[in-house]
């Protein structure tokens, strides 16, 4: 399937609605034969979900709203990274591109990801990039308060728990 869709990205004008739709399909068919001893499909699968919204970005609202292919393709990605290292895999990934309009948005499903995949130390990581990345967004405030759920109720530290309150009194 990954052959056919990468033929079907070829032959498709680029930009056109069947490029985006083999293109998703692509990364689809990438991240459906990736394990985690063959890491190297989600790897593809970043890469062609990468290349997906990139191009979609461009597109005018009504051509957006027709495909409706960006969040699926956010989700496929980010769950991607966290099968190939998590927020630190997605940071590398990040800075050897120049960075990504949907950097944050990614690094959001990441940190999500991994949180609900029992992986708290990576999901406190990933949060913390955020912070880092957007320490006066709106949103700060909730993700500090995951940290703080993380270490308090899942992670069982309770000193860790205490430092993350405290910052997030010292932050708010």
């Amino acid at each position: 399937a990954a052959r056919a869709y990468e033929q079907a990205t070829q032959l498709a004008q680029q930009g056109g609605d069947i490029w985006f739709l083999a293109q998703y399909k692509l990364g689809w068919a990438y991240y459906n034969q990736a394990t985690t001893t063959n890491q190297q499909e989600y790897r593809q699968a970043v890469e062609t979900f990468d290349r997906l919204i990139a191009a979609y970005d461009q597109l005018t609202e009504e051509q957006q709203a027709r495909l409706g292919l960006r969040q699926e393709a956010i989700e496929y990605m980010a769950i991607s990274f966290t099968q190939i290292g998590g927020a630190e895999a997605a940071s590398r990934y990040f800075e050897s591109r120049r960075g990504a309009p949907y950097r944050v948005q990614v690094l959001r499903r990441v940190a999500t990801g991994l949180r609900d995949q029992g992986n708290f130390p990576q999901a406190v990581l990933a949060y913390r990039m955020i912070l880092d990345e957007l320490p006066t967004d709106s949103s700060a405030h909730d993700i500090q308060r995951e940290i703080v759920d993380i270490y308090q109720n899942r992670m069982l530290q309770p000193d860790s728990a205490q430092a993350a309150r405290l910052a997030l009194v010292e932050r708010f």
